[in-house]
């Protein structure tokens, strides 16, 4: 900002907080971004003669009440990513016993290529996919390929055909 830009901005600061108070917004959680807003409209009431004809106040109500939205339509995105990931989360398996867990890298071991072992033997022993990948050194995307992979592997062998003719 230019010094003119800045003593305006100064002495206009006021705007800032009979903005947040006329709308009900808490200044310890939204001073910043309205302050952007406000900042951004000083620097255009200053550079743009046309927008002069208006009240300067009119012009930072705008550029104020622009930004708070934007940061509102942000949290509201995030808010509905987490809260989207939480319910399609992968949910671990629970096994009864330890048995039935070495059972099942016993079959795992036969049908998997290392990497998908070791993936699947990280995550049941309870890490997240995020943390196995952290572990392996790739990526999330990858590991799920990977359990993905070995799952449909698995379930193949499990089918009823393949079952048939066999004795237990």
């Amino acid at each position: 900002m230019t010094e003119q830009q800045r003593q305006f901005a100064a002495e206009q600061h006021g705007l800032i907080f009979a903005f947040l108070n006329e709308n009900r917004l808490a200044a310890s959680e939204y001073y910043d971004i309205a302050a952007l807003g406000y900042l951004r409209a000083v620097r255009r009431y200053i550079t743009d003669p046309q927008l002069q004809r208006y009240a300067f106040s009119t012009i930072a109500w705008w550029g104020m009440r622009q930004s708070i939205a934007a940061f509102l339509r942000t949290e509201r995105r995030r808010q509905t990513a987490e809260q989207a990931y939480a319910e399609n989360a992968y949910q671990p398996v629970c096994f009864s016993t330890d048995l039935d867990m070495k059972l099942i890298l016993h079959d795992l071991a036969a049908i998997s290529s290392p990497e998908q072992y070791a993936a699947a033997q990280l995550r049941l022993q309870g890490y997240t996919v995020a943390e196995t990948a952290r572990i392996q050194g790739t990526s999330p995307r990858r590991i799920k390929r990977l359990l993905k992979a070995l799952y449909l592997s698995y379930m193949s062998l499990m089918s009823p055909e393949s079952l048939k003719g066999k004795e237990f």
